[in-house]
């Protein structure tokens, strides 16, 4: 539906055409829609220097380049119409939003995947307003209207309205900007399939800022194992029991998510 477009010059037409894909609703195949738009924007393409060489002188990676501000807001929009949603599907209370308490404690917490990335969204509903972070950054949110459907919030001073279509933990979010798929993570997710006896696991998704043990080190209980960074605080694991570092599976700076091993420690006999 996206053959063609009609203006006085080549950039506007590439212009028009690019909005009208942007804008277009496409949930759940995959397409190149993206890779088009990169395509259309380009200054070569729309200077006319295109030849059959074109998308082999340009990488795809430079083509695909995210729009991090995009992502960032539907995520804040995905995150805001799920927790209205549950609150429409509450039995009981159903005009409080999702989250809300009276003494505050801790801010709910949301994980996602946005392009293969993880991404974690804390927020609360307080007497003085909604509170907003994702990956440890605070964000400054002011809903307007919120549903599980459609989103009118302002971010960061600026106000959009947001397109929300939510099946199962997939969930679509469109504006005039683009689409951004966001999957979400279950808080608590099933053990497919049990981990090898000694084995220590990271208790959230982070980044691994130091391993304090090697493979054959005799370590005691409550001895430090790792040290993980998750949303800009220091996790310190520890090994639950004394015995023998068997194996060390991540190294400092690895990315790693929750319930994934880190080491594993054989009680000595």
């Amino acid at each position: 539906p996206f053959r063609s477009a009609y203006a006085d010059t080549r950039v506007e037409a590439a212009g028009v055409l690019a909005r009208a894909m942007r804008s277009a609703e496409i949930h759940g195949p995959h397409t190149n829609r993206d890779l088009l738009v990169g395509v259309l924007e380009h200054e070569d393409y729309l200077a006319g220097n295109t030849p059959t060489s074109f998308l082999e002188d340009h990488t795809i990676a430079a083509l695909l380049e995210p729009d991090t501000s995009r992502i960032r807001d539907h995520i804040v929009a995905a995150t805001l119409a799920t927790s209205a949603g549950r609150s429409d599907a509450a039995g009981v209370q159903a005009s409080i939003p999702s989250g809300w308490r009276n003494l505050f404690s801790q801010p709910q917490l949301v994980m996602w995947t946005v392009d293969a990335t993880e991404h974690i969204v804390t927020y609360a509903h307080r007497r003085d307003g909604l509170m907003v972070a994702i990956d440890g950054n605070p964000i400054d949110v002011c809903i307007v209207e919120a549903a599980g459907d459609a989103v009118d919030v302002e971010i960061d001073g600026v106000r959009r309205r947001y397109r929300i279509n939510t099946v199962g933990a997939s969930t679509w979010v469109n504006d005039e900007r683009g689409q951004t798929l966001c999957v979400e993570l279950p808080r608590f997710p099933a053990v497919e399939n049990e981990a090898a006896a000694g084995s220590l696991a990271s208790p959230l998704p982070g980044k691994v800022l130091s391993v304090d043990v090697a493979v054959g080190d005799t370590v005691e209980a409550g001895a430090v194992v790792a040290r993980l960074e998750a949303m800009k605080m220091e996790h310190t694991i520890s090994a639950p029991h004394g015995g023998v570092v068997v194996e060390v599976c991540v190294e400092v700076g690895t990315q790693v998510a929750a319930n994934e091993v880190l080491a594993r420690i054989e009680t000595e006999t």
